[in-house]
């Protein structure tokens, strides 16, 4: 290395690389660099070589093509519907190249208000075979009861992608729908910022809440009732080590000391931004030492308590929701 600059070839394409310390390529290890600078070799002999490159490059840039759904609470005045033309792409007026590009390689896309998933299907379309991913953007899909173990696999094998603002799952018992974790973190993996994700149903195996609250981090609203889900006292430090900051959260099955459910509280009342609402359930009764000691945290930072009087006996279910500076809890013996 030179004057902070170190030169690196790659086959055709050389790299100039400049930073304040040494790298070494055989650990692959690279420590501060500042600023990389792409310099491709055009030889003759590579040519065919590099414009392969940068077409399948582009490809790529084709099959990625961003996906936008209207917002939950707005979406009337903007909502299309049907299948999204690529010649309505602005990429593809970019030149004709780009219109070749983007016709053939861009994901086919289908805009609907609402989706229907049954047994596993998208209901009342037909799904086509030609493109290599279909996505379907929509304002809500609902995933119809009932649905059995490996039904919502069919998604992910024929590479259908859910693209919605709300995904809830329409039950009228947790075994209306039996699903695998794989299932689950499928559902999860795609959608945009700031969604909705209702679901309650049966896990055909134990999954740790620990390894799905980080899936989670971009709903805005979380609403989960999943049997096998598994919680421990560690609760409170697994949303801590996230930063997830919903404005909804609802916790159900949960099997929990009355630290922990207070280390949450706690967690809760940390964020920039208190939760509008917050509903735990739990499997077992809670003391009334308990809820007095959550309202005395809440008072305690300044919300103005308007809970109604209700009996001071065990419960099973919290409810608490905020609006303006105000707070108010229901403690019911319900689950």
């Amino acid at each position: 290395m030179r004057n902070g600059r170190s030169r690196v070839r790659f086959g055709v394409c050389e790299f100039i690389f400049f930073g304040t310390q040494n790298f070494d390529l055989r650990s692959n290890a690279i420590e501060r660099v500042h600023i990389a600078l792409p310099v491709v070799v055009m030889l003759s002999s590579n040519s065919n070589a590099i414009k392969r490159f940068t077409y399948d490059w582009l490809i790529r840039f084709a099959e990625l093509h961003p996906v936008e759904v209207p917002d939950y609470n707005n979406f009337m005045d903007q909502f299309l519907d049907g299948p999204y033309s690529p010649l309505c792409s602005k990429y593809a007026a970019i030149s004709p190249v780009f219109t070749t590009l983007i016709t053939q390689h861009m994901p086919y896309m289908f805009h609907k208000h609402l989706t229907e998933i049954v047994k596993g299907k998208i209901a009342n379309v037909d799904v086509p075979l030609t493109h290599k991913y279909k996505i379907y953007a929509c304002t809500e899909c609902h995933i119809m009861r009932p649905t059995a173990p490996g039904m919502l696999g069919w998604l992910e094998t024929n590479r259908v992608v859910i693209y919605s603002q709300l995904i809830a799952t329409m039950f009228d018992d947790l075994s209306d729908h039996i699903l695998t974790v794989h299932e689950l973190k499928y559902l999860l993996k795609f959608g945009p910022r700031d969604r909705f994700f209702h679901v309650r149903g049966v896990l055909t195996e134990p999954f740790k809440f620990s390894e799905l609250w980080p899936l989670l981090q971009h709903c805005k609203e979380t609403r989960i009732d999943l049997k096998n889900l598994i919680y421990d006292d560690n609760i409170a430090t697994v949303l801590r080590e996230n930063q997830v900051f919903p404005n909804e959260v609802w916790l159900c099955g949960l099997n929990v000391s009355d630290k922990a459910v207070l280390e949450i509280v706690d967690y809760f009342l940390a964020l920039p931004k208190f939760p509008e609402l917050l509903l735990f359930k739990f499997l077992q009764f809670k003391p009334v030492s308990l809820r007095e000691a959550i309202i005395t945290k809440l008072v305690s930072i300044g919300f103005k308590n308007h809970s109604k009087l209700s009996p001071e006996v065990p419960f099973r279910t919290i409810c608490i929701w905020v609006e303006d500076s105000r707070v108010s809890c229901r403690f019911t013996h319900a689950y």
